[in-house]
């Protein structure tokens, strides 16, 4: 029993930590959208409670092998916020996981390729979180069509024959010219 009061326990954490982050998108949504309808100079982010699980917080994230997730869920905790390399760094070091800080750049590298990640002044945010800050991605590119093989060209008999005779013809030329 008290094993499964601990995973609801961090069930529920979880679940709390999700809802504040999707209050702050909200907020972000509002001021965006008050922005955009009044078409004036940015209002503070007063409108947004400031709580205590709205500024950047630790995940409990269990370490179960997977280093990649562990950098995914450290930047989404982070929120709107963003989070640099060297505080992903200092949570695998709270952690207690070992890593090398290349690991963490071709992890970041990996997700950003694969779209899961934005970069924005030497932060990343997930992605998901993306358009609530402004954030844009690149628009994706519609992959090049294959292009199919061109079939050979089949000569004719006749063809071929054309072919020998005027080859024959410049031979019997190289010859006499030699």
């Amino acid at each position: 029993m008290p094993n499964l009061t601990k995973s609801l326990e961090e069930k529920i954490h979880q679940l709390q930590s999700a809802i504040d982050s999707q209050q702050q998108e909200l907020a972000a949504y509002e001021l965006v959208l008050q922005i955009e309808t009044k078409n004036e100079q940015p209002v503070e982010l007063a409108a947004a409670p400031v709580t205590e699980a709205s500024q950047p917080a630790k995940v409990n994230v269990t370490y179960s092998g997977n280093k990649t997730t562990v950098v995914v869920d450290i930047i989404g905790s982070y929120g709107v916020e963003g989070c640099t390399s060297k505080e992903i760094a200092s949570e695998f070091a709270s952690r207690n996981i070992l890593v090398k800080s290349n690991f963490i750049y071709s992890t970041l590298s990996f997700l950003l390729s694969k779209k899961r990640l934005v970069r924005r002044d030497g932060k990343y945010f997930a992605a998901a979180n993306s358009s609530a800050i402004g954030l844009s991605t690149k628009p994706s590119v519609a992959p090049a069509k294959k292009q199919t093989p061109k079939t050979k060209r089949h000569i004719s008999p006749e063809g071929i024959e054309r072919i020998r005779k005027a080859a024959k013809k410049r031979w019997a030329a190289d010859r006499k010219a030699a």
